[in-house]
């Protein structure tokens, strides 16, 4: 599935915190989360199986909200461990039934 978000209100500070150092905290997440994120400005695709573009965007936009200063590498890995562990606590059924967050839509490709 493949999952766009808007991050509103533009602030490029923000993106910047949330990106990390040449998209350094991206490619974490890419890797935690088994999906693939490329973005333009605040505009964001994410691609991946649906609970996982889903987890995605609500952890970027999560950290998003608390990027007023940089994310140290320590609080990007607490803020996955949560996700990760989010996931694994919830049931099969919770999985199938999860809704996209404000801001995303899937995208047909």
């Amino acid at each position: 599935m493949i999952l766009r978000h808007a991050f509103t209100p533009l602030d490029n500070v923000r993106l910047a915190h949330l990106c990390g150092a040449l998209d350094g905290h991206l490619r974490a997440i890419e890797s935690a989360l088994d999906v693939v994120i490329a973005r333009r400005s605040e505009s964001f695709r994410i691609e991946g199986a649906k609970v996982a573009a889903e987890r995605a965007v609500a952890l970027l936009q999560s950290l998003y909200e608390s990027a007023l200063r940089p994310i140290h590498a320590e609080a990007l890995q607490l803020a996955l461990a949560a996700s990760l562990a989010s996931r694994s606590s919830r049931g099969a059924t919770a999985r199938g039934n999860a809704a996209t967050t404000s801001g995303s839509r899937p995208c047909a490709s």
